[in-house]
């Protein structure tokens, strides 16, 4: 069974055209954002990533949240306690959470930190598709023709 078939539900299943505004990048780390970018079939949705030149340090997954209808930056190539501290933004590990800009759309203010270190500050603008079903039912008779959605919230 295709699960993006079954999964049409209005949720984000693609990212197009990101759009970065960069304040400030650790010379050790590059950007990647990947426009045009598709979710996986369980709906995993990929928009960047941040990387380390050296391999030994952390890299940085830019991934979308639907519940909360925008990305989360999450830690890679760390054990797990520190996961939780930069999830919880404890320890001087900070970024988890992009906040929400003051411009139109989905401008996200990303600011991520390790401990004595700044990584990188800037903002991201990712513009998603969502995909819905719809199911419209039409009846032609004679006379007219009616038309009966599944869902009478849609439209």
């Amino acid at each position: 069974m295709d699960k993006r078939k079954v999964k049409k539900d209005g949720r984000a299943f693609a990212a197009k055209e990101l759009a970065l505004i960069e304040i400030y990048k650790d010379p050790n780390y590059r950007i990647e954002l990947y426009h045009n970018n598709k979710a996986t079939d369980t709906m995993h949705l990929i928009i960047g990533k941040l990387i380390s030149n050296d391999p030994s340090l952390p890299y940085f997954i830019f991934r979308w949240d639907e519940n909360q209808d925008q990305f989360d930056v999450d830690i890679e190539n760390v054990d797990n306690e520190t996961k939780k501290k930069f999830k919880a933004g404890k320890d001087g590990y900070s970024g988890h959470h992009p906040r929400r800009s003051v411009y139109n759309g989905r401008h996200m203010e990303v600011d991520i930190s390790l401990p004595n270190k700044k990584i990188f500050k800037g903002t991201i603008k990712v513009p998603v598709v969502r995909e819905e079903v719809l199911n419209i039912y039409l009846t032609i008779d004679a006379h007219k023709i009616t038309m009966e959605k599944e869902n009478p919230f849609i439209f």
